[in-house]
């Protein structure tokens, strides 16, 4: 069995709080291994040692290269230390943690190798839901949205005409402005717009504006 056949990080997607005390873990592992059964040990952070729990990890479904399993973690507080046992089919096992795959583990120094995760505070679930939870969002890029007459235009240099092709480059102008939005709010509405994401409006030296210069202007 190889190391490089194991996917795992103690984060994201691999390892997430569903609510105050649970946590739950995703590993992925190749399919050219023959596995007989994965456990997922783990304790709380000052606890893990010797009398570690265990829960059989079930596998959950597979892609082209890998089986994936998955294992819920519960506690008093979401704080946790945790190592895999890999069985084989032809009855070996080895241990896999954040330092690599090893055949023994020694588990009373699990602090110099274990997997560890610090769950959501608590307040993360109690949180209301916003107003704006739910609604159709439209993404805009202002400099090519909608032009208004109530902004200097001297930057400009290329004509607002969306029957020709856009002159692409950072440094290509239409005038499209933030006036010009909200001249189109009525159409957007009109749509289900619920909602609007700019991209970036402060002064930058580009029409996209994700290379900000001034975050005040």
């Amino acid at each position: 069995m190889r190391f490089q056949s194991f996917r795992h990080r103690a984060d994201s997607e691999y390892c997430f709080s569903l609510d105050e005390h649970r946590v739950k873990v995703r590993l992925l592992i190749d399919k050219i291994e023959a596995i007989e059964f994965v456990l997922l040990l783990y304790e709380d952070t000052f606890r893990f040692g010797a009398h570690n729990k265990e829960v059989a990890m079930r596998k959950v479904g597979e892609d082209a290269y890998f089986n994936h399993y998955e294992a819920i973690m519960e506690g008093e507080n979401p704080r946790f230390r945790y190592i895999f046992k890999v069985k084989e089919k032809n009855g070996e096992s080895s241990y896999l943690h954040e330092t690599g795959l090893t055949r023994g583990y020694i588990h009373d120094l699990g602090f110099l190798s274990t997997y560890q995760i610090c769950g959501e505070n608590p307040a993360d679930f109690t949180l209301a839901k916003p107003s704006w939870a739910g609604r159709i969002f439209y993404n805009i890029f202002p400099e090519r949205f909608a032009s208004s007459n109530k902004v200097d235009k001297s930057h400009v240099n290329m004509a607002w005409d969306p029957t020709k092709p856009v002159r692409k480059g950072p440094n290509t102008y239409a005038g499209g402005d933030l006036y010009g939005i909200i001249e189109k709010l009525p159409y957007l509405k009109s749509l289900g717009v619920g909602a609007i994401y700019l991209n970036p409006i402060y002064v930058s030296g580009s029409n996209h504006k994700y290379d900000i210069i001034d975050h005040k202007k």
